[in-house]
């Protein structure tokens, strides 16, 4: 466990940390140009904060309670309005909860 000053990092900060280096990131200024190569833009953030926010116009919704099972290859769950093998864009409110997701996607 790495220490800054006096303080400790915690194990989130550190899953944190390994998944900001193996998960590659898109700015929002590159997200129009992916989505033109046929990337699919999912939104995890609840309902709530999708009320509270704005929606992301052309977006799918799939919160994170039911991201796995809309986005598993061949379940019975899967969503149609992302296709297997589509590069998927995941969006949340602060970047950690879609980092922590696309690590384990």
């Amino acid at each position: 466990m790495r220490t800054i000053g006096s303080m400790r990092e915690t194990p989130l900060e550190r899953r944190l940390a390994i998944a900001a280096e193996v998960v590659p990131r898109v700015p929002p200024g590159g997200v129009a140009r992916e989505v033109s190569r046929g990337a699919v833009v999912v939104d995890v953030r609840s309902q709530t904060t999708r009320a509270r926010d704005g929606v992301i116009e052309g977006s799918v919704h799939l919160p994170l309670t039911v991201l796995h099972w809309r986005l598993d290859p061949g379940g019975a769950w899967r969503t149609p309005h992302v296709p297997e093998g589509a590069r998927v864009l995941l969006v949340c409110d602060d970047g950690c909860s879609s980092l922590l997701a696309a690590q384990d996607l």
